[in-house]
């Protein structure tokens, strides 16, 4: 959103507010102050913040800094349709603007349909783009140790690009494992098939999408199922395969009935308790798209990726493969869609959770997105390790 005052005082301390209610009924609030030009403009996408919710030249920083006027650490929540914005800007304590703009969750003709264990084996929610158009490329999407459906906004971003999208929980919902621990890989493989068979997808080029300890299985449905497996998109990734969770005293994943070997050395890059848990990322038949925060307190996303780029190169992997480095940016830059109410905050209210640099989540969303969006449209185009500024990009970038 480009928000733009005219108007105003020459070169007068001006303040600009935002206000919206969330679908839970929790009211969000972000401000911002400003000097305004000689002519009496703020142009939120150019003029630097100097006090407020955030400092700096940051277009959307009203947006990324909301959170709840409680003071509670709260994700926006986008169910009920529409939602309003309200802007308000005040000059020497009185008002004297105000607007409103709307912003929605789901695009003009992207539907959702809820598939069921008993109707398809598989827990999850089905995205799919406005009817007509060719056939395209497909997304399985997941999350990690949070368990349940967490997707539903990877899910509606996607289908709104153009790309079917199924996004499923494979623990901690009805019907399914409490923890994740021996989640089957055949699983995941019924849940792509089901994808290849629906109409509009191409079957053969069908995506997974796997976050945190997701990105685990991501990379090992690659590796086991390249059939149905065209390419993987690990964020936020691992190139071990870790030990259950939360207890650490089991395999998190199986294939074929047997468990798949783990390491127990979670964060530190130190001796691997089983070599094998190493995940032959080399063996992926398809291109690879990794991404991660340099300031990931989580575990080491980035030195794991970057191992498993220096495999890929030293095995000569014939397929695109790219590595985008968030400077500054922590674990939770696997939330991918940009532009969410209190992302920017969160690096202040969950600082081991989400990295160190204010706003730096948000900044890495906003040009990470369209980097992703590029890669399923034409993943040769993209290559190599990219080391990326946490600054956001101008509202004209694509």
């Amino acid at each position: 959103m480009h928000i733009l005052v005219t108007g105003a005082g020459s070169e007068r301390t001006v303040t600009i507010a935002l206000r919206s209610v969330d679908g839970a009924g929790i009211a969000f609030v972000a401000r911002a102050t400003f000097r305004s030009s000689a002519a009496g403009e703020v142009d939120a996408a150019t003029a630097r913040a100097t006090g407020g919710e955030y400092q700096g030249v940051d277009p959307m920083g009203l947006i990324d800094a909301m959170r709840p006027a409680s003071g509670a650490s709260a994700p926006y929540n986008w169910s009920g349709g529409s939602h309003r914005f309200e802007v308000t800007v005040s000059e020497g304590g009185s008002r004297i603007a105000s607007g409103e703009f709307v912003r929605r969750w789901l695009a003009p003709g992207v539907a959702v349909r809820s598939e069921s264990i008993t109707a398809t084996g598989f827990y999850g929610q089905y995205w799919t783009p406005p009817v007509g158009g060719p056939s395209r490329p497909a997304v399985l999407e997941f999350g990690g140790s949070e368990g349940g459906l967490h997707g539903q906004l990877i899910g509606a971003a996607l289908a709104a690009a153009g790309y079917p999208t199924l996004d499923i929980a494979y623990f901690g919902e009805a019907g399914l494992p409490r923890t994740l621990t021996e989640i089957p890989l055949e699983y995941f493989a019924r849940a792509l098939r089901w994808l290849a068979g629906q109409p509009h997808v191409r079957h053969d080029s069908i995506y997974v999408l796997g976050a945190s300890r997701g990105s685990e299985a991501a990379l090992l449905l690659g590796v086991h199922y390249p059939d149905v497996v065209h390419g993987v998109i690990a964020s936020s990734p691992s190139d071990l395969s870790f030990a259950s969770y939360p207890t650490g005293k089991a395999a998190a994943w199986t294939f074929q009935g047997r468990p798949v070997p783990y390491s127990t050395a979670r964060v530190d890059l130190g001796p691997v308790n089983d070599p094998a848990a190493e995940i032959p990322v080399q063996r992926i038949r398809g291109p690879i798209f990794l991404d991660c925060g340099t300031e990931d307190q989580i575990w080491s996303s980035c030195a794991y990726a970057l191992r498993m780029v220096r495999r890929l190169k030293a095995d000569r992997f014939p397929y695109p493969d790219v590595l985008y480095r968030y400077q500054g940016a922590g674990h939770h830059v696997n939330t991918l869609v940009p532009y969410q109410p209190g992302e920017g905050f969160a690096d202040l209210t969950e600082p081991l959770a989400e990295g160190n640099t204010l706003f730096a989540n948000a900044d890495a969303h906003a040009r990470l997105w369209p980097r992703l969006l590029s890669f399923l449209a034409h993943p040769a185009g993209q290559a190599g390790v990219i080391t990326a500024p946490s600054t956001a990009p101008p509202l004209t970038s694509p």
